[in-house]
């Protein structure tokens, strides 16, 4: 119990680290959390900054932020699913609610493909389709395509063998049950930070109705 604990809360603080808002501000001299779309985020802080490589590298630091708390909480308690899946939550719950800045973040989104990377790469690239058809085939709008991607993608899960499933991973779980808990809790933390834009196209819906 007590490694779950401080698994948590070494996740948590790692998450939080606002490198969005710390490069922005480094070189721009601007609060990011007062720009753009105001996302402590990789997009918004390419579209504040107007460079790709701030975007990037941004985006290269929130992955590490999952990749390494994978790592972190393999090596406390190795071969324990619940240490894995509490690891991944609290990183992306930092993240996307960091402590350092007043409980403001970005979305999860990069954070947590550097965990899906490790625990299940094959399930990244179904999200990765599965944005790439509804951005172009349904509406061309990252605030609709990513939630909608994170929301099915975990269901999808599902119609992967298992055999492929355990195999195609650097870190696995043991319970595939366990897996689809976290992947699920994931797409809930990522979806809250939609709440707002997901009550604005219900509304739009009900007007037209």
């Amino acid at each position: 119990m007590i490694d779950i604990i401080l698994i948590s809360v070494i996740s948590y603080f790692i998450g939080a680290i606002p490198f969005a808002y710390i490069i922005v501000f480094l070189f721009f001299k601007k609060d990011i959390r007062r720009e753009g779309s105001r996302n402590v985020g990789a997009m918004n802080s390419f579209e504040i900054t107007g460079k790709k490589w701030i975007g990037f590298i941004v985006f290269l630091l929130d992955f590490l932020k999952g990749f390494s708390t994978i790592f972190i909480a393999k090596s406390i308690a190795p071969n324990n699913d619940i240490a894995l899946l509490v690891s991944s939550l609290f990183a992306v719950l930092g993240h996307n609610y960091s402590i350092y800045i007043r409980f403001s973040g970005g979305k999860g989104l990069a954070t947590s493909a550097g965990i899906l990377f490790l625990v299940q790469p094959f399930l990244l690239f179904i999200w990765f389709v599965l944005w790439l058809i509804i951005y172009n085939l349904i509406k061309r709008d990252m605030d609709y395509a990513n939630p909608i991607a994170s929301v099915i993608s975990p269901f999808l899960f599902f119609f992967i063998p298992e055999s492929f499933a355990h195999k195609a991973n650097f870190i696995p779980f043991q319970s595939r049950i366990v897996l689809f808990i976290l992947l699920e809790l994931l797409a809930l933390v990522i979806l809250s930070k939609y709440i707002t834009f997901i009550k604005m196209e219900l509304g739009k819906k009900h007007k037209i109705l």
